[in-house]
This record gives structure tokens, sequence and C-alpha cells, in this order.
């Protein structure tokens, strides 16, 4: 019964390369907000500051909302995926034309060593998305920013409003955590 489950959502659903594309972006944005959740949650549960010592005090919400939500998706997906794609085009290893990248999208957000850590992994996908566009002949700089913003913009949104207290007291009392 399964196994025929299996076929049919297969044939119906996978094998069409638009739908095939469109659910690698949503099983991507997906694994982000995982990634995002459990970093949230072994910080909260650690005390460790994520932001560490940030200069953005200084700067307005308005201002931190068009950093994080346009200037910081566009120049980072051209820093941490374009440049490194044709930079080790050669290199025939393709786990570390992932890796490598990755850890400059860490290191470039060092607010703290977990930060850093999450958004390594948050490079990852970044990076598997980046070639998956380019692998299926899509606009792999659009996509990747896009969805970098889209992330990001949940994540101001979820940050600056607070709900992440009234989820994470949820499920707190939910799961007993």
């Amino acid at each position: 019964m399964v196994n025929l489950l299996y076929h049919k959502i297969k044939e119906n659903f996978l094998n069409h390369k638009k739908t095939k594309f469109y659910f690698v972006l949503i099983i991507c944005f997906g694994l982000l907000m995982v990634n995002a959740n459990i970093f949230l949650y072994i910080s909260d549960y650690f005390s460790i500051n994520l932001e560490g010592d940030s200069d953005f005090d200084s700067f307005s919400k308005k201002s931190l909302f068009f950093l994080a939500v346009v200037f910081a998706p566009l120049t980072e997906t051209f820093l941490c995926q374009i440049l490194p794609y044709y930079i080790l085009k050669n290199l025939k290893l393709f786990y570390l034309r992932i890796i490598l990248p990755s850890i400059l999208f860490g290191v470039l957000h060092d607010y703290s060593w977990l930060y850093m850590l999450a958004t390594f992994f948050v490079g990852v996908v970044l990076n598997y998305l980046y070639f998956y566009c380019v692998a299926h002949r899509r606009n792999a700089y659009l996509y990747v920013a896009a969805l970098h913003s889209l992330y990001n913009l949940v994540g101001n949104v979820v940050y600056l409003s607070n709900i992440y207290i009234l989820l994470y007291t949820i499920l707190y009392n939910f799961l007993g955590l």
C-alpha cells in the first residue's frame, strides 16, 4: 500500500520538473526554519546570547529591516554563492564546493560562535539551492536571494514582534521542555 502511494506521488508530483523545483524550494525553506528554531532553543536553553556584541543596536528598526531583508540577501548571495561557485568550479569534490562558501557565510555573521554555527547551516542550504538552480537552469541568484530574504523577513517579524516568546511558551508547556 505504502509502495503504491509512493509511486503515485512520484508519478504525479515529483516527475514534473516545475513541481519538483518548487518542492525543493519549500524543503529548503523548511530546513532553514528548523535550523533557526533549533539554534534559538539552544541559545535559550543554555542562556547563550546569539547576537553577541553586535553594532546593530544603534540602527532603527526600519534600517535593520532593510539591511536584513533587502541588502544582506543580495550582497551575501553574490559573495557566498556566486563568487565561490565560479572560483571553486574546478574543485572536483562537490561537498567542498558547498561547505567552503558556507564557512564564509558563517564567518560573515560573527556575532557569536553559536550564531556563526547556525548561519553556517543556513549557508549549506543556500549553497545547495544555488547548485540545484544552476543544474536545473533556473535563475540561481534570484531564487537564493529571494529565499534568503524570506528567511530574514520571517526572522525579523518573529524577533521584532516578540512572537518567539509566545511560541516558546507554548512549546515549553506543550512538550514539557
